[in-house]
């Protein structure tokens, strides 16, 4: 009796081994498995990844690791409803992890549900209060709730406890850049670069700040150091060429479009601006063509309708050109430029009477306009001899900029043409005082306008 009842013992213990020896079997499968999906997460290969992570999942249903990977790889995709169900799946088996809610948290953010997500990083900060990672996130939320005082207030807390954290530095450069201090801006963004230099993030908040401050040599650097990390980042090529285009390097900046469109020929935005690029290289043909492949991809996108007219305009192809400022238009009768340059148009048609109505039209909808007003004003003083008026806008644009060259000048011209010599000297001295080139009689027309004087008191 009491062999069998050793026998029995014996034989459930070895059950127990054998169960327990089959659950550690299952748990390295599914540890396996899970490693197969990071490293293809790795890759950015995320569907693959996910195969890997449902497997690891189904060998293991206790085993949170592959929930959350598996989380992660939806989030990456885009899938923010999928994710937040797995991290939900995941807070069922392990409700006290702060990476989960955290992670949790950042897709809800990213959805644009920042109270959301602020609740998730404040049930993190319940289990951990100095989880550095949830500081962090919770004052980014803040930041784009508006509150940026309070958004600072986290970030510093975060980085009190790790003065080494470089998310929390670049964290604080973006508050202050939203607070238009770039220079301190970008000091932050320096010292999160000097953590981890190889960070694309980083580089590129650098660079936009130093866009914002007009320095777009140095940040031009800055977008060559992010593309030499992840060299097809669309949006570094796009920020790159926009600097470029801003320091009117046009050729480089085509460099940077063309290699967008390698990647995305249906981009319609960077279509555009190579056609821009073109046509401030006097490229008009090849503009136009740009602005016509953005056409056959949005037939009624307004700035390549502009763009199209105007590059057409160069080329003196009026015709054309006004087909395409009168199609704006009637999709946007409110459209400042296209009134400008269907007026520039009719203008070199010599329908000035015309060309009169579309500067007044585009003058009501941007009444300080300073082109429009000199456009406007060599109209009235040079075609029609309405003198008072043509000085009128010029004195408009004065008003607005005193010392601008142009309209000093074509006052200058317009007041010795009613032989209002004494007031046009004045204009004349102010460019010459001003040290002005740009034209080179004004000294010649106030000698000039001194012996008219002379004359006229005889």
């Amino acid at each position: 009796m009491i062999m069998s009842l050793k026998k029995i013992v014996i034989t459930f213990l070895l059950i127990l081994s054998l169960l327990f020896n089959l659950s550690c079997f299952t748990s390295r499968k599914a540890i396996e498995l899970n490693k197969e999906g990071l490293a293809n997460s790795k890759n950015g290969n995320y569907e693959e990844a996910i195969k890997y992570y449902d497997k690891a999942i189904e060998a293991d249903p206790e085993y949170v690791t592959p929930l959350v990977n598996k989380g992660m790889a939806l989030w990456k995709q885009g899938k923010y409803g999928e994710a937040i169900k797995c991290y939900d799946m995941a807070l069922e088996l392990d409700s006290k992890n702060v990476k989960i809610w955290n992670n949790k948290g950042l897709v809800l953010a990213n959805q644009g549900k920042y109270e959301e997500a602020i609740a998730c990083y404040d049930k993190a900060l319940s289990l951990r209060p100095e989880y550095v990672y949830a500081l962090n996130n919770k004052g980014l939320a803040l930041l784009y709730l508006g509150k940026s005082e309070e958004a600072m207030n986290y970030i510093n807390k975060a980085l009190d406890i790790e003065p080494e954290f470089s998310n929390a530095w670049d964290s604080k450069g973006d508050i202050l850049a939203g607070a238009g201090k770039h220079d301190e801006a970008i000091d932050c963004y320096d010292k999160a670069i000097a953590l981890d230099p190889n960070c694309v993030d980083f580089w590129q908040s650098k660079a936009v700040a130093l866009d914002e401050n007009k320095n777009y040599e140095e940040s031009v650097k800055c977008y060559d150091k992010a593309l030499m990390l992840q060299p097809d980042s669309m949006d570094g090529l796009n920020r790159k060429g926009q600097a470029l285009y801003n320091q009117a390097r046009y050729e480089e900046a085509i460099i940077c479009f063309d290699k967008i469109l390698n990647i995305n020929p249906k981009d319609i935005d960077t279509v555009v601006k190579k056609g821009e690029a073109l046509y401030n290289q006097a490229r008009y043909e090849e503009a136009v063509r740009c602005f016509d492949r953005a056409l056959e991809l949005e037939p009624g996108h307004i700035v390549s309708l502009k763009g199209k007219g105007l590059a057409l305009l160069k080329q003196n192809a009026c015709r054309e050109a006004l087909a395409c400022f009168n199609a704006c238009l009637k999709l946007e009768p409110a459209s400042v430029d296209a009134w400008a340059g269907k007026g520039r148009t009719l203008y070199a048609q010599y329908k000035y009477n015309e060309a009169m109505d579309c500067y007044s039209n585009a003058l009501k909808l941007s009444p300080d306009n300073i082109e429009l007003l000199l456009e406007k004003g060599k109209i009235l003083g040079y075609i029609y001899d309405r003198y008072d008026e043509s000085i009128e806008c010029y004195n408009r644009v004065l008003a607005i900029e005193p010392e601008h060259i142009d309209a000093l000048y074509y006052k200058g011209l317009v007041l010795d043409k009613q032989g209002n010599y004494r007031e046009a000297i004045k204009c004349y001295d102010k460019i010459l005082s001003l040290g002005s080139t740009k034209y080179t009689d004004p000294l010649v027309r106030k000698n000039n306008d001194l012996k008219a004087l002379e004359k006229q008191e005889k």
